[in-house]
């Protein structure tokens, strides 16, 4: 028999959105890029009757393309570059405070904000609603699960997910205008509006990802319980004794650096485990991860002798290496 396969329009079931690269200099250099790639297909996962359909673009920091048209397979691709301005400055996150305070020494405030470098980006299309076809007859039917979605479209700047609870029918949603400026206001009240509590065939759908903006790594060392060693600081080492340092490689704002950043750790002072060489992946995750090492007296009992040296940290940013010390004093009897 003949078979048709009706539809055509893009789904929130079948939105995809993803970048091929994570983790962006961009608070270092201007015009670095990353494609970011939409996929879209109707309610019955087919892609091919896409062929043509517009989807926009919009981005909290950079530059990037305004849209693109879907090709034959529901798919396109915009580049974003890194430029002016840099992502929205955020309050402080209590947790990654408080991991670096304990372990390294490190007090962060406003200034140094572990979140100020990601950066959201929309894309937004003419579609329907996500919703459960409970009877298999390829309609919606009143009753049927179905994913209420935001009539507004919002840049969401402030990448805090409580502040816009999903599914949630509350109206005046976001709060705070500041952080997530309307692109579209649909019924041009000038308000966020909330959602309708009923299943939408015609609306805008949305596909979100978020960029990490980064710069030039530093390091940050402490003792792991609230104390930074200080350039002049010694790291002393009893007799036949270890001790463990922890530190962090982190940019301006203490994110991670972009991939392929890497570090080793040596000393010249006694012997050293634990983290002493490290690549980074290719991340959008915000904080920059916390290591450690120990150094220990590798000849315990020498005789009425102090062995100084030196705990190493050097560190490979776009193939220019920088190294970050530290003095070791080891006591013997």
């Amino acid at each position: 028999g003949v078979i048709a396969i009706g539809g055509g329009v893009p789904s929130a079931a079948h939105f995809s959105l993803a970048e091929t690269k994570f983790n962006l200099e961009g608070l270092a250099y201007d015009g670095i890029t990353s494609e970011i790639n939409v996929r879209l297909a109707d309610r019955y996962g087919n892609y091919n009757v896409l062929n043509g359909t517009a989807v926009s673009f919009y981005s909290e920091c950079g530059a990037i393309d305004r849209s693109v048209n879907l090709n034959d397979e529901g798919e396109g691709s915009v580049t974003f570059r890194t430029q002016r301005p840099a992502p929205q400055n955020l309050p402080i996150s209590s947790d990654i405070r408080d991991w670096y305070l304990t372990t390294l020494g490190i007090q962060l405030g406003n200034n140094n904000n572990p979140f100020n470098g990601l950066c959201s980006i929309i894309a937004v299309v003419d579609g329907e609603e996500k919703f459960i076809d409970a009877n298999g007859n390829g309609f919606y039917d009143t009753g049927e699960p179905f994913e209420d979605t935001y009539d507004d479209v919002h840049l969401d700047k402030d990448d805090d997910p409580l502040d816009i609870p999903y599914g949630s029918t509350a109206i005046n949603y976001p709060h705070d205008a500041s952080f997530e400026p309307l692109i579209v206001d649909v019924n041009k009240n000038g308000s966020f509006d909330g959602m309708n509590n009923s299943w939408d065939s015609v609306k805008k759908i949305v596909g979100r990802v978020n960029l990490l903006y980064t710069g030039e790594p530093m390091v940050s060392i402490g003792d792991g319980a609230g104390n930074v060693y200080a350039t002049t600081d010694e790291i002393i080492i009893p007799d036949g004794g270890r001790k463990r340092v922890y530190f962090s490689v982190h940019d301006l704002y203490f994110n991670p650096p972009i991939a392929g950043t890497s570090f080793s750790v040596t000393t010249s002072a006694g012997s050293i485990q634990g983290d002493t060489d490290h690549e980074f992946i290719d991340t959008a995750i915000p904080g920059a991860p916390v290591f450690y090492v120990d150094i220990y007296d590798n000849s315990p009992g020498a005789a009425n002798t102090v062995s100084v040296g030196s705990l190493k940290i050097t560190v490979d940013w776009q193939g220019v290496e920088r190294s970050y010390s530290r003095f070791v004093r080891i006591l013997n009897p």
